[in-house]
């Protein structure tokens, strides 16, 4: 019995493991792909990452707010996906106090009122 249950929780442990690692990895193409200016593969990253690891690293929000700002800027105008972005940043900033509440929610406030504008 003490075996079986030793083995459960080293196959358990693993595919958590596992699955953190994939995260990073995940995170560090996000990075990669912003620093190559190549925002539409960060920002498919950055959707993949909010939904399944949302808590990976703080550099998750610090990256996807960068790229949800260079959306906003390369929409040239188009009132629509502007807003859209500028919602969806909003939901970014949410999410960033949600999952790291040690960052501070009044910084994070500010941020999503200047975005109003």
């Amino acid at each position: 019995m003490k075996t079986k249950l030793t083995l459960l929780f080293a196959i358990t442990f693993s595919f958590f493991a596992q699955a953190q690692q994939e995260c990073l990895e995940k995170l560090s193409l996000m990075g990669t792909s912003y620093k190559a200016n190549d925002i539409e593969s960060a920002y498919q990253y950055l959707q993949e990452l909010r939904k399944d690891c949302p808590t990976v690293h703080k550099g998750l929000y610090s990256y996807g707010e960068r790229i949800l700002m260079k959306k906003i800027i390369d929409a040239n105008g188009n009132a629509e996906q502007v807003k859209a972005f500028a919602q969806d940043l909003n939901k970014l900033y949410d999410e960033n106090a949600a999952n790291f509440p040690e960052i501070g929610k009044a910084g994070l406030d500010m941020k999503k009122g200047l975005t109003l504008f």
